[in-house]
This record gives structure tokens, C-alpha cells and sequence, in this order.
């Protein structure tokens, strides 16, 4: 299945000022993300949209193809999946692949066999209209509580619940380090999240979402400790 691979990287983050071009470990965050569609077999073109000029300076010293964001679709509020049908829909190649990658540059340590297993398991079952990247939950949702006028009410009242970790359910979360769906579903869907969907897992450190300061620091102490 030939892909392009959307990089969404706007300008602007509340939490991470300048997130996007920050350094980690040397190379600019976003830089993570080109370097692993460049290593992927299956991606065939990759775009980034943007309206940084930090981020297209970055991005020329890749073979990629850069489009302007449009002023509405740059805000906080502004879902990423209209942002992504955007890039396919003006990028040169976008009626010319099959499937579409989406590669959020907050999840930098996601690897090209991780994009790789996305791709052939979307490739590998007709049906399927896109496949999402899921972690293994740190905190199970069984024991998980709410509180009701200073009360501590479960979330879940399922049997169970006070059982030891290694017999609860397995449950993951999804944390958007790789989407790949299929190019028509994904221009006429109003959610990533279809039906027909399929996931592959991955470790803790491939799901990493750098979402505030402390995230940050997790992502240096990992590249500290690959020797980034």
C-alpha cells in the first residue's frame, strides 16, 4: 500500500512553548517525525502542514512537500482529522496513494516498523478502514474513582475490581503516535474513529505524547538514555 504521511506541526503551544522546533537531543522535535517517514518503505510522500516558518525551515532540508495552514485551521480548538483532509486534499501525491499516515510530532519516539505494522495491518484486512497505534494503560481504569460531594465512588462496578493487577483485563489507551487509514474513508469520515478500525501496540516509550514540561523531561531522560 503506497501512503502519503501528513505532519501536522503548527505554530504556537500553550504547555511547550515553541514545541515543535524545540530541541531534543540535538534535532528540532519535529525532525523526529520526517526522519521516520523517510525511513518507511510504504511511505511514498510526505507532507507537512504548517503555519510556522520555523517549521518549513526545518522541513526544507527534507524532501518533502510544505503547504501554508490556513488561518482557521491553526487554532487550539481546531480538530486534527479536517487539518489532515486538508493536506491530502491540496498535497501533490494525495490523490495518488491508497492509504494516509498521520504523524503528529509530539510522539517522537515512534519507530518506522511501528508505522510499518499500521500500514501492513490496514493493507492486510480489506475491511478495515484505519488502524491506530494503542499503549498499555499505567493506571487501570478499575481502579479508578470519582468524587461525588467528597465521596470516592467507583467508576466501574464490574466484579474485579479489587483484584491484583496481573488479573485484570488488558486495557490500552490511544496515543496518537500513529494513524494510517485508507485515503477515501478518511476524506469522507467526520471522526477518526469509524467502525472499521484496527489497532497495533505499542511500548510506553513509542506512545510518548509530549503534552506538557514534564513530558518534556521524560522525552530528554529517554533520549539521554539511547544515547541521543
Amino acid at each position: 500500500m503506497r501512503c502519503v504521511a501528513v505532519v501536522p506541526a503548527r505554530a504556537g503551544s500553550k504547555r511547550v512553548p515553541g514545541k515543535n522546533v524545540r530541541v531534543l537531543g540535538g534535532r528540532p522535535l519535529v525532525a523526529y517525525s520526517l526522519e521516520v517517514a523517510r525511513r518507511c518503505d510504504s511511505i511514498a510522500w510526505t507532507v507537512v502542514s504548517t503555519d510556522d516558518a520555523a517549521v518549513v525551515r526545518i522541513a526544507s532540508e527534507f524532501d518533502v512537500e510544505v503547504l501554508a495552514r490556513a488561518p482557521e485551521l491553526g487554532g487550539d480548538d481546531v480538530p486534527l482529522l479536517p487539518v489532515v483532509q486538508d493536506a491530502v486534499r491540496r498535497c501533490t501525491m494525495g490523490g495518488e496513494c491508497e492509504g494516509v499516515v498521520v504523524l503528529q510530532p509530539t510522539n517522537p519516539f515512534r519507530s518506522a516498523e511501528d508505522v510499518e505494522r499500521a500500514v501492513a495491518e490496514l493493507a492486510g484486512h480489506p475491511e478495515c478502514e484505519a488502524v491506530l497505534s494503542l499503549s498499555p494503560v499505567r493506571e487501570h481504569p478499575y481502579r479508578m474513582r470519582r468524587l461525588v460531594e467528597g465521596v470516592p465512588v467507583p467508576l466501574f462496578t464490574e466484579a474485579g475490581m479489587a483484584a491484583q493487577w496481573q488479573e485484570l483485563p488488558e486495557v490500552y489507551y490511544f496515543n496518537g503516535a500513529v494513524v494510517a487509514a485508507r485515503r477515501e474513508a478518511l476524506l469522507r469520515q467526520a471522526s477518526f474513529w469509524g467502525e472499521r478500525l484496527r489497532a497495533i501496540v505499542v511500548d510506553g516509550r513509542a506512545g510518548l505524547d509530549i503534552d506538557d514540561e514534564m513530558d518534556w523531561r521524560y522525552a530528554e531522560a529517554v533520549v539521554r538514555g539511547m544515547g541521543g
